[in-house]
């Protein structure tokens, strides 16, 4: 599995070059004038040329940011791929997201996402979604609510991804983690060749707050990981760098 990990402006320089690939957040890219540069700047020099992600911040601002503002953001840091509004548990609205981007961005930049207000009604979204698409992302609040515990929240994900085995996707992004244990659910041999990939703020919020991965994990998601990051102080970066070194090392076995 391949990681991108999310963090606060100042710990970009530190830790962004720990993860796989960028996965950076639109708001932040238009609010933030160091984070864009950042992302700008570092999709630039990367050998390689790194891929990156460029997410409607949807998770962050409970709502994504329209078309015109990540169109924005996007001509700023020029990114692979951009992330189609969602909204959770609305497919309709989703979908209709999903168009406008393909409209606005070309469907070879479109990065698609499942939602909807019951596990069915996402699977039948995701369906939709492969008649056009080869990747799909899937939110850790897949057919939840944000007042549901992240242990809930794992479980409910892990049940629509074994579903997701049926149609025949090349490329899974995981939008967000709720904790070890949904990782360790994983169907590795269902996923055959797919392609997996996750970004996560998860391993660096528990380390600002004084826990390692192996010891224990966040009881709930209902306020956004990001948003606990920048409100943290007083904190260990050795706690830190050892949760993202486990995460790679947990991670190193699940998808190829």
């Amino acid at each position: 599995m391949e990681l991108a990990f999310e963090c606060p402006t100042p710990m970009l320089k530190d830790i962004q070059p720990l993860g796989d690939f960028d996965f950076a957040l639109s708001h932040l890219v238009l609010q933030d004038k160091d984070y864009a540069e950042y992302y700008k700047r570092f999709r630039k020099g990367r050998v390689g040329n790194r891929l990156s992600i460029l997410d409607n911040s949807t998770n962050e601002l409970l709502e994504p940011c329209s078309i015109k503002d990540i169109s924005k953001a996007a001509e700023i840091i020029s990114p692979h791929y951009i992330v189609a509004p969602d909204w959770l548990g609305d497919a309709d609205r989703t979908l209709e997201g999903l168009r406008k981007s393909i409209k606005a961005f070309g469907k070879i930049k479109v990065f698609p996402v499942a939602q909807g207000g019951t596990a069915d009604e996402a699977y039948e979204m995701a369906k939709q979604i492969r008649g056009d698409f080869t990747c799909i992302a899937v939110p850790y609040d897949i057919g939840s609510s944000r007042k549901d515990t992240a242990l809930e929240m794992g479980k409910g994900r892990i049940s629509f991804l074994a579903r997701l085995d049926f149609l025949g996707f090349e490329w899974i992004h995981l939008l967000g983690m709720t904790g070890l244990w949904e990782l360790n659910q994983i169907d590795i041999e269902a996923l055959g060749n797919v392609h997996l990939t996750m970004d996560t703020g998860l391993p660096i919020l528990t380390g600002m707050t004084g826990m390692r991965l192996t010891e224990g994990h966040l009881e709930t998601k209902e306020r956004p990981t990001l948003e606990r990051m920048e409100n943290c102080s007083d904190y260990r970066m050795e706690d830190v760098y050892f949760n993202i070194a486990y995460l790679r090392r947990y991670t190193g076995g699940i998808g190829r």
